[in-house]
């Protein structure tokens, strides 16, 4: 919490940039494709939270992935480890297959 306070002025601020309260206050937002890379131990961030977003998100038109990693915690991605490898790969077909989706929808110049 303290890096949050750290971020964010104040709590009007923390609610005014929070993604999920843009979504339920139904401002117009861009929707990219989205993935969210979660670890079921992650003391920061609990997995109600992910699970809200990715509702609120698709509620919205957007696409969204969620990738749970079970008894891992947060920033588990930064550490040595088999599901750091499984994210990272995860994340490289995520991202080629976003890159792929935009040249197939860009026409040639």
């Amino acid at each position: 919490m303290a890096s949050t306070e750290n971020y964010f002025l104040n709590e009007d601020a923390l609610q005014e940039g929070s993604p999920q309260g843009i979504l339920e206050r139904g401002e117009d937002a861009a929707l990219p494709p989205l993935l969210i890379i979660q670890g079921t131990a992650d003391m920061n961030i609990p997995m109600s939270m992910p699970h809200a977003f990715v509702e609120s998100y698709r509620g919205a038109g957007g696409s969204v992935e969620l990738e749970e990693y079970p008894d891992v915690p947060h920033n588990f991605i930064l550490r040595v480890g088999k599901e750091t490898d499984h994210a990272l790969g995860v994340v490289k077909a995520f991202v080629a297959q976003q890159l792929t989706a935009s040249t197939v929808a860009t026409p040639a110049d």
